[in-house]
């Protein structure tokens, strides 16, 4: 058997290289494990302001000497809170329960009477360790968590309110998030990137967070996106790609609705396809687009596609598309936006 000695330049080699990927490991569970507390934040910001609704309309409804079950189960204004609470996505159930924890009111009036068990406290598990978070989030098919605020008669305690949430809701986001950025493998460093996200109605409650996932082009590919915005004071960048138009450069160029639903300053499809500035992108990422809208253009060429939702196409260039205004005949270093000024000067400084 041959032993394979390594020599010094071998073991230093190896020995940087796992520092590397050491490193990379350390930092990507830090992310996750950051990502895993906004999360996490989010839904107990969801879950008190639907507590809050509720424990407004419960407390016009009791009045001293009646008896507050009977009043909260017949109120038909406290049932459509708690059946509207459903429509937010990580919220599994909203209740009000008594204190041997027997349902009063549910968002489904079938568990009416019956005994709700107890889950885990959204609150002690904010309160942990960010890595405890990930693990609670991210093992097994998650979990379900509760917020929990007391409902008080005087000075006694005669049920509580009970928000239900699920962290299944946060792997079904990470899923999402990564089949549609499967496509950022096709993008070269230094693209243009004109994004086209599908995202719900305003009028709905929850959301698919997609409107700018297309931002992590910027991230991983150092690619100029439509997706940014500015505003003064707020962010330390302003968009220099005049290539782009006064339109396709910025947010909200690149979110799509219904166009039943959308706001005046939204795209419709057909429309953004007609007329924007082809030349001064190189891909046309349709995020979350399902598979029956996909266009076929024949200055579009698909370079990548999910199962279901979400296509990457290659814009087909002419000749002529070189005289664009505002395209360089060489590439320029830096990005496509710049530092605006702030209270420490024009300094130059990372904007993307």
């Amino acid at each position: 058997m041959n032993i394979v000695r390594l020599g010094i330049k071998g073991k230093q080699v190896l020995g940087v290289t796992s520092i590397v990927g050491a490193v990379v490991v350390v930092l990507s569970l830090l992310n996750l494990a950051r990502l895993a507390r906004v999360s996490l934040e989010e839904s107990q910001a969801r879950a008190d302001f639907i507590a809050r609704a509720i424990y407004q309309r419960a407390r016009e409804v009791i009045r001293e000497g009646s008896d507050p079950y009977k009043a909260l189960r017949g109120d038909p204004g406290l049932r459509s809170i708690l059946t509207s609470s459903l429509y937010s996505k990580n919220v599994t159930f909203a209740a009000i329960v008594d204190v041997y924890d027997l349902v009063v009111a549910h968002a489904d009036p079938a568990l009416d009477g019956q005994p709700l068990p107890p889950g885990g406290d959204l609150s002690k598990l904010l309160s942990r360790p960010a890595l405890s978070q990930l693990v609670a989030i991210y093992s097994g098919q998650g979990r379900n968590l509760e917020l929990q605020q007391p409902l008080l008669l005087g000075n006694t305690q005669f049920g509580s309110l009970r928000i239900g949430v699920s962290t299944l809701a946060f792997l079904k986001y990470e899923r999402n998030y990564n089949a549609q950025l499967k496509a950022l493998d096709y993008v070269p460093e230094g693209s243009k990137v004109l994004a086209l996200a599908t995202i719900p109605c305003r009028n709905v409650w929850y959301t698919t967070r997609m409107e700018h996932l297309s931002s992590m082009a910027t991230v991983r590919r150092d690619a100029f996106v439509n997706d940014q915005w500015v505003a003064p004071g707020a962010q330390l960048l302003r968009i220099k790609y005049h290539a782009a138009g006064r339109y396709f450069s910025h947010d909200p160029s690149q979110i799509l609705r219904n166009p039943s639903c959308r706001a005046r300053n939204e795209p419709i499809l057909d429309l953004a396809l007609a007329v924007f500035p082809r030349p001064a992108f190189d891909y046309v990422w349709m995020i979350d687009m399902p598979k029956e809208h996909w266009p076929i253009d024949p200055g579009l060429r698909p370079v990548w596609q999910g199962k279901r939702f979400g296509i990457l196409y290659r814009i087909i260039h002419r000749p002529e598309d070189a005289s664009w205004p505002g395209l360089s005949a060489t590439p320029q270093a830096g990005s496509a936006t710049a530092s605006s000024e702030t209270p420490n000067g024009s300094a130059r400084r990372v904007t993307q």
